[in-house]
């Protein structure tokens, strides 16, 4: 029994003992494996992070052409642009940072194709080019190529391309804008010299040195002093990037979708928003010359007078805003205008078709309406909004009844396509409109947002209430179909004048000039004019408190100082009766001495004799000083000198205190 229990316990041992190594090895492959585990994993995550970070700090080079407009800014200057702006915000989404390398177009082309560039901005597609560069799935923006010259060649500008014969037109080299002129030469059978140019900077420089008649450039490049002769095409453009940098283009066509998704339109409105406005061609054409000839260059302008801030005048001359346009036609084309004012709108059209002026406004436009009349319309000149004026808190109620004149824009035809279902009142002026809204014959009227400044003078409108409606209006000028010429003419100045029409010209003339009387200021400000009247009242009577008690305790105080001087002036009369008094019989001692000291008595009764004669002579000048009291007060003091012997003086001092000083057991001695 005891051998079995110790074979069973060998076995027991000896199968713990294999348990113990597997195990054993097993926990030594997990020590081996878990460390490689871990390295493999920090290297795969280094691994990330390190590519990440070099996606993070990518330098892209970037061709950089100057092009007015689309690239501007050569190396160190600022930089602005449609182009250079498309470029930042891709940088903002990729993180890029641009290395820029500068050169023409045609340069930084060849150096797209050689891969000593990445990106290339504004490449137009050919089956050529995509052969040595890779273009991005989204197109950067579409160019439109006119043909531009500048005013010393306006036999160009009128209108016949075929003044185009002969001319020397300059194009950019590399560009697609040689091969689209080609094909529109082609097509208008015209016959012209090409002139290939290195870049935009050369084409301005031919041109000024009068190398050039004329150039193709897109709009987005185009400056102020260039006149557009005819558009010759368009073409999307796209962004160029070399065939050795797919992982830039797989990141760029993943930065333009998102941008495209998120934006809507955003290339067309970033295009439009550095597009110059040269691509209009202000010049006069042939058919508006020919007008003018027939009306002796003189264009008759009628306009609705009184109307602030759209049209006024002043010393003779028209104002406001159609003033600014009708001016810029003066300056531009050196056309006489001749303004003549109308009362109402239907006084306008009467003369329009009487033939008595050429063109008028301004009008609130609406195509289906003026169609009715047959007349031409303009372009917009301003933007209004419509602005109820009614009184109370019910504004739906009140557009049942709504006053209109023919004096205002909002004449009864324009208020009721605004309200259909309103009964319009007519009335003569905006005055009388307004006092119909006061006094509750009607329930509102309406007036363009843009005259509420004016009026705000009136009193009237100190009582109502004003909403302004979710509506835009356009006001243009209106003529007759055979004067449609006129209206062509105006809508260049309108567009060259655009720029100012809604700013400074409208803030100059929605300010009223008319001086405030007294009543008005009294009626604009009766709340701050109570307040500080009762303020005023309030101070006065403060000073009137203040003044009553002052005089008051002046009246104490000369009381007071009235007493004193009684007290003063019965003291005086009493030392000096006193004086009088006590001097009498001072006058008998001393008398008396004198005789006493004449009859000789011997040595020591002379001594005490003549001590009581000194006494009496201190004490009446001590007499005499409180009578000269009163002339101190008096002011009638004199002083007189008076020579003395002091060694005298200070005897006699001795005599009179030796009594005391025996008396006293005192000692004087002077020195």
């Amino acid at each position: 029994m005891g051998r079995m229990d110790r074979e069973t316990e060998k076995r027991i041992r000896k199968k713990d003992k294999k348990k113990s190594l597997w195990i054993s090895i097993l926990v030594l492959l997990m020590l081996l494996l878990v460390p490689a585990s871990v390295h493999a994993s920090e290297m795969k995550s280094n691994g990330k992070t390190a590519q990440a970070m070099e996606k993070e700090n990518k330098t892209v080079r970037v061709g950089y052409f100057p092009y007015a407009n689309f690239q501007e800014g050569g190396y160190g200057e600022h930089k602005q642009g449609a182009g250079y702006e498309y470029l930042q915000k891709i940088s903002y989404i990729t993180g890029w940072k641009y290395e820029y390398v500068y050169g023409s177009f045609k340069e930084c082309l060849d150096m797209l194709a050689d891969g000593e560039i990445d990106i290339l901005g504004s490449v137009s597609y050919t089956p050529e080019r995509a052969e040595a560069i890779s273009f991005s799935d989204y197109a950067e923006g579409t160019e439109r190529y006119w043909i531009y010259t500048r005013e010393d060649h306006l036999n160009l500008t009128d209108g016949d391309l075929k003044q185009l014969n002969g001319c020397r037109i300059g194009v950019a080299d590399g560009s697609c804008q040689k091969k689209l002129l080609e094909k529109w030469l082609d097509s208008n059978q015209l016959h012209a010299e090409i002139v290939v140019c290195k870049g935009y900077d050369e084409i301005i420089k031919k041109q000024d040195a009068d190398e050039l008649d004329a150039f193709v450039i897109p709009a987005l490049s185009v400056d102020s002093d260039f006149i557009a002769i005819a558009n010759i095409g368009v073409s999307d453009c796209y962004f160029g990037v070399s065939k050795s940098r797919p992982d830039l283009l797989e990141e760029l066509n993943s930065a333009l979708e998102e941008i495209n998704n998120t934006k809507t339109d955003y290339s067309s409105k970033l295009y439009a928003r550095y597009e110059g406005k040269a691509a209009i061609n202000y010049a006069l054409n042939m058919e508006e010359k020919q007008w003018l000839a027939a009306h002796e260059n003189t264009i008759r302008v009628g306009y609705l007078k009184d109307n602030l801030p759209f049209c006024g005048e002043e010393d003779g001359k028209l104002t406001g805003i159609l003033g600014t346009v009708l001016e810029t036609v003066q300056k531009k084309y050196e056309i006489t205008i001749q303004a003549v004012p109308c009362s109402t709108g239907i006084q306008m059209n009467e003369a329009l078709q009487a033939g008595e002026i050429d063109i008028a406004g301004p009008i609130i436009q609406d195509f289906y309406t003026q169609e009715q009349f047959q007349v031409v319309l303009t372009d917009k000149i301003f933007d209004i909004t419509p602005v109820v004026i009614y009184k109370g808190n019910d504004y739906s109620s009140s557009l049942s009844a709504i006053a209109a004149t023919e004096t205002s824009l909002y004449s009864e035809l324009m208020v009721s396509l605004l309200f259909p279902d309103a009964e319009i009142k007519q009335y003569d002026t905006q005055e009388e409109c307004l006092e119909a809204v006061a006094n509750g014959k009607v329930g509102a009227t309406v007036i363009p947002s843009s005259k509420i400044n004016l009026l705000n003078e009136s009193s009237l409108t100190k009582s109502l209430s004003f909403a302004e409606m979710a509506k835009r209006q356009e006001l243009g000028m209106f003529t007759t179909r055979g004067n449609r010429r006129a209206a062509t003419i105006i809508n260049k100045a309108i567009d060259q004048s655009s720029d100012i029409l809604n700013g400074v010209v409208l803030a100059l003339n929605s300010v009223s000039e008319k001086k405030m009387t007294l009543q008005d200021v009294l009626a604009e400000y009766a709340g701050l004019v109570t307040g500080v009247s009762f303020a005023i009242i309030f101070v006065l009577l403060l000073l009137v408190y203040s003044l009553l008690v002052s005089r008051k305790k002046q009246m104490e105080a000369l009381k007071e100082a009235q007493n004193a001087n009684a007290a003063n002036i019965a003291k005086t009369t009493f030392l000096n009766h006193m004086s009088h008094d006590i001097r009498t019989p001072m006058n008998a001692i001393v008398g008396f001495t004198d005789i006493a000291l004449k009859l000789k008595p011997d040595r020591k009764v002379e001594n005490y004799l003549k001590k009581i004669r000194q006494s009496s002579e201190y004490l009446m000048t001590l007499i005499n000083d409180v009578l000269d009291i009163s002339r101190i007060e008096s002011g009638k003091l004199e002083y007189k000198p008076v020579p003395v012997d002091l060694g005298d003086m200070l005897i006699r001092f001795c005599r009179l205190q030796e009594a005391i000083r025996k008396t006293a057991t005192l000692f004087l001695r002077f020195q």
